[in-house]
């Protein structure tokens, strides 16, 4: 009869209504309970009824029509009497479309309805999905997602400002430190300008210094701010505190560089005059140790020879031989160790012991001194240097000689000449010798320092028969 839900609900307000229309209704349509137990037609079974299936509401309507004054009864309508077995309405609907089932109290069902109202209430559904649910899971979704969003933006504002704290925190700590260093800068330029100007290589220097001190000297410190609360304002006072930072760190960097100045001026000046000590030294050291002499032979073909010898140096001294000899133009490996050497014009060998031996290391060159006598190749006219004669404290030691030219090593004992230069042009050498006093520095009861004498040891070079001779006095430094 009620094919819809509007029309339902009109029904249940309409006075007119039957008992069996509202029993239809009351089954069909759970949501209107509470207005058909508040219709006057209501009987008492369907009452009852409604009172065990209904929810609190449902329940309340029933109390309060029960409880409710008596009234004058409504219009007559035309009714029908409800057998009691078939006043009370099955509660389980029945699965045939648009029907139900009313149960009877004697077992009998009566099927009632139509289409239409199960088309009604599958409407109903759809709207209320469309127009309810759905609306309202979008609307839970956008505040989720608003939320999520809400909660990422707090998340970067966070993160920026903690990276504003930090920021700030560094820049003040540049700050204090930049104070610092302009403070230490500042008192060592000061005692670096009382620098004496003539211990200077450039004095002028100490005038840009004292200048650099009076720039800095107007230089503002800095002074770090309270730190504010917000972002914004954080990273200005940072940007401010690095601006100032960077100002005196330009100060201190011009101080530093002026004080770097005039220290390294002055020892530059340093370098100097002890660079030129250290030549006048060995300008002072060679003249003492390089002689030279012109020799004439029998044809008068003269040679000047140029003889550089060294101080003596122990035998034991492994490093300062090596050093000497490669200096003197040697090469590796030097001659003149443990060994055994021919006494040439002597019978028999001298065993020669490193250890005990003193050592004498030179350097001799030739130069053509014959005008005129140009020499083009070798022709014999050439002087022999005689190698050195010792004084007569060492007359009864054995002396070795080396002397290395043309790719060869001419040693012996006692050689009577050094060298033979084999000259094929003006100038020959110079080539490096060596010479050593065998068991020179050994030390006896007598003399448990060795020889006293050896310091005064001279070396004579020159002609056979000691004709122009040339003498060097070479000094033992052990």
């Amino acid at each position: 009869m009620y094919d819809n839900l509007a029309q339902a609900t009109i029904a249940v307000t309409d006075p007119a209504t039957t008992p069996r229309d509202l029993m239809a209704i009351a089954q069909a349509y759970p949501n209107l309970w509470a207005g058909v137990a508040k219709h006057p037609n209501a009987y008492p079974d369907l009452l009852t009824w409604l009172t065990t299936v209904g929810d609190d509401t449902v329940r309340a309507a029933v109390v309060a029509r029960t409880a409710a004054p008596d009234t004058p009864p409504p219009p007559p309508v035309a009714t029908e009497t409800i057998p009691p077995e078939e006043a009370i309405p099955e509660t389980k609907p029945s699965k045939n479309h648009g029907l139900s089932w009313i149960s009877t109290r004697k077992g009998k069902r009566i099927l009632i309805g139509s289409g239409a109202g199960l088309l009604a209430v599958i409407l109903t559904v759809v709207l209320i999905v469309n127009l309810v649910v759905i609306p309202h899971q979008r609307a839970e979704e956008a505040a989720a997602a608003a939320s999520a969003s809400a909660a990422a933006e707090q998340a970067r504002l966070d993160e920026e400002h903690q990276a504003a704290v930090v920021s700030f925190t560094n820049a003040v700590h540049d700050c204090t430190q930049a104070n610092t260093s302009l403070a230490n800068s500042l008192a060592h330029a000061q005692y670096t300008a009382a620098t004496d100007p003539s211990t200077l290589d450039n004095p002028n220097l100490i005038d840009g210094l004292n200048q650099a001190i009076a720039s800095a000297q107007t230089v503002e410190i800095c002074t770090p701010p309270t730190m504010a609360d917000d972002t914004a304002s954080i990273q200005q006072q940072t940007a401010q505190l690095t601006t100032d930072t960077d100002i005196l760190m330009t100060s201190v960097r011009a101080l530093t560089n002026a004080d770097d100045a005039v220290t390294t001026s002055v020892q530059t000046k340093e370098n100097k005059e002890a660079a030129a000590k250290k030549a006048e030294q060995d300008a002072a050291y060679a003249a003492a140790h390089t002689a030279s002499v012109t020799l004439t032979d029998s044809d008068g073909y003269a040679r000047k020879f140029t003889i550089t010898i060294s101080d003596w140096i122990q035998g034991t001294n492994t490093s300062a031989l090596a050093a000497t000899w490669t200096k003197f133009g040697g090469t590796a490996p030097m001659p003149l160790v443990d060994g055994s050497y021919s006494l040439g014009q002597y019978s028999g060998n001298v065993d020669f012991t490193q250890a005990d031996a003193a050592y004498v290391f030179g350097k001799v060159s030739v130069e053509n001194a014959s005008p005129g006598y140009d020499v083009t190749k070798y022709s014999g006219n050439n002087p022999a240097l005689i190698a050195p004669a010792w004084n007569s404290s060492y007359e009864n030691k054995w002396s070795v000689q080396c002397i290395v030219y043309s790719s060869k090593t001419d040693c012996g004992v006692n050689k009577s000449q050094l060298v033979t230069p084999l000259m094929e042009s003006n100038n020959w050498g110079p080539v490096p010798f060596v010479m050593a006093l065998n068991g020179a520095i050994a030390k006896t009861p007598n003399n448990p320092n060795g020889n006293p004498d050896f310091d005064n040891i001279v070396l004579n070079f020159g002609l056979a028969g000691g004709r122009d001779p040339v003498q060097l006095t070479p000094v033992k430094f052990w």
